[in-house]
């Protein structure tokens, strides 16, 4: 079976430009590698950002995992 991969909304350099505005300066062989698979975590995105039941996803519809370090939980 063939792997479709969704094709990311930015170009390669535009993909660049934004890991240079984030501040990450990383190699060419990493960020083509990065952008490779920049399509899947759009689309991940795009269903987190989907509507429920018709209505709104509000921002606190999922509880926030927290982890309190030291709290022995």
């Amino acid at each position: 079976m063939t792997e479709v991969r969704p094709v990311p909304s930015v170009s390669e350099a535009e993909f660049v430009g934004m890991l240079r505005r984030a501040g990450l300066d990383v190699d060419a062989a990493s960020s083509e590698a990065m952008h490779a698979v920049y399509g899947h975590l759009e689309a991940m995105l795009a269903r987190n950002r989907e509507t429920v039941g018709g209505g709104v996803r509000e921002r606190g519809a999922e509880p926030a995992c927290v982890f309190v370090p030291g709290s022995g939980v």
